[in-house]
């Protein structure tokens, strides 16, 4: 039976399309998919900027977030670009919610020097990222995040990443975790009871994971109700001056 989760904020949602793939993901799709599990915004990072042009790709997201208020605009910003530093300046200034950054995608380690650099341009202008902890990128990530007091959120912690993204988290209270990947029976609830549920945020990864799938694992965490409803709005992330 399905029991959507009212006020959920999605984080973690790509839109347009994917050249590896076929697959097309548009605005009319994701709300087709997110609206009926409560979804009342999404923050969606461009196909376009991801594969293509991150120039191109970023304006069509902000565009369409001014289109259509369901949309909160994420920034795929890419180091190796010349100016990184200061289109993470610029993003912020646009009313993008936070960054995302494509290591793979984009051929750099976020332990190198143009990615530090960008990290601590986004710290400066109080602009959020969001990047994977991959079971090979774990120990970059631990070494690009070290003294960071910028707003970060991992994703893609996976069961194999899981140890490593709490001490992470445990020594750097400025880290959010996003749930799309702690799918395992406790995941979710070892997490919440380690940092407290303020310091988790809701994401269903789509197109990659149903949003119905991701909303399950939530909802049946064992967490109290007022507990995942601070999840599923991202409390820690839009409600304590680091997102919108």
């Amino acid at each position: 039976m399905k029991r959507p989760i009212p006020g959920t904020i999605d984080t973690c949602v790509l839109w347009g399309r994917d050249s590896r793939t076929g697959v097309e993901t548009t605005p009319e799709t994701i709300r087709a998919a997110l609206e009926p599990w409560g979804t009342v915004r999404a923050c969606v990072a461009s196909l376009e900027a991801i594969l293509y042009d991150t120039v191109s790709g970023n304006a069509a997201t902000l565009a369409l977030a001014r289109r259509d208020p369901f949309f909160l605009p994420v920034a795929v910003i890419n180091p190796r670009d010349l100016g990184a530093g200061v289109r993470a300046a610029r993003a912020r200034e646009d009313g993008f919610v936070f960054a995302r950054l494509f290591p793979d995608e984009h051929g750099y380690t976020v332990d190198g020097p143009a990615c530090l650099e960008l990290l601590e341009a986004c710290e400066k202008a109080g602009l959020p990222v969001m990047l994977s902890l991959s079971v090979a990128g774990a120990a970059p990530v631990a070494r690009a995040l070290s003294g960071r007091r910028g707003r970060i959120i991992l994703t893609g912690v996976r069961y194999m990443v899981q140890t490593d993204c709490l001490v992470l988290a445990r020594a750097n209270p400025s880290i959010l975790v996003e749930t799309s990947m702690l799918n395992t029976p406790d995941g979710i609830s070892v997490f919440a009871g380690e940092l407290g549920a303020q310091r988790l945020v809701y994401g269903s990864n789509y197109p990659a994971i149903a949003p119905g799938c991701a909303q399950w694992v939530l909802r049946e965490s064992g967490l109290t109700g007022e507990d995942v409803g601070r999840i599923a709005r991202g409390d820690g992330l839009f409600r304590a001056g680091g997102g919108r």
